[in-house]
């Protein structure tokens, strides 16, 4: 049920709920790139099987793990890594030098389901999908009749 103004700015700019890391020539992509931090910053990733998303830089712990880890020189992090690296099926597969280092976090992580499939959750949505008209009231912010 949602509109086609929707679906066709979901289909054109995003994959699978991820921005699409490209240039777009198109006068839409302008106006619709500053507005997208905001509303990823609100939103969660519920994990699924085969993720694709990043393991250190995206929130899907409830912030990055590059914001919750206080990580050392000598720990160099890939950045690139995604989920499924460190997990088997529906199964967490956790390097043994990451439970040493950060047992607390590694237990959040083990406590984390996995689910069939990456889904990105809006905070300000009952529904958890973001929507063009909760969107615009969040990105508008309150504003007053007078």
């Amino acid at each position: 049920s949602d509109s086609f103004v929707y679906n066709f700015l979901r289909d054109r700019f995003f994959s699978s709920g991820f921005v699409q890391r490209r240039f777009w020539k198109s006068s839409v992509w302008c106006g619709l790139r500053s507005h997208i931090r905001p509303l990823i910053d609100e939103s969660i990733w519920a994990v699924g099987r085969h993720s694709k998303v990043r393991f250190w830089t995206n929130n899907w712990l409830g912030s990055s793990l590059a914001d919750l880890i206080d990580y050392n020189d000598t720990m160099e992090p890939n950045f690139d890594a995604v989920v499924a690296d460190v997990s088997v099926d529906y199964d967490w597969s956790l390097p043994n030098s990451f439970i040493s280092n950060f047992p607390q976090v590694a237990d959040d992580i083990r406590n984390t389901v996995i689910g069939d499939a990456d889904t990105l959750i809006w905070r300000h949505s009952v529904s958890g999908q973001v929507t063009c008209a909760d969107s615009y009231k969040f990105l508008a912010g309150p504003f007053s009749k007078e």
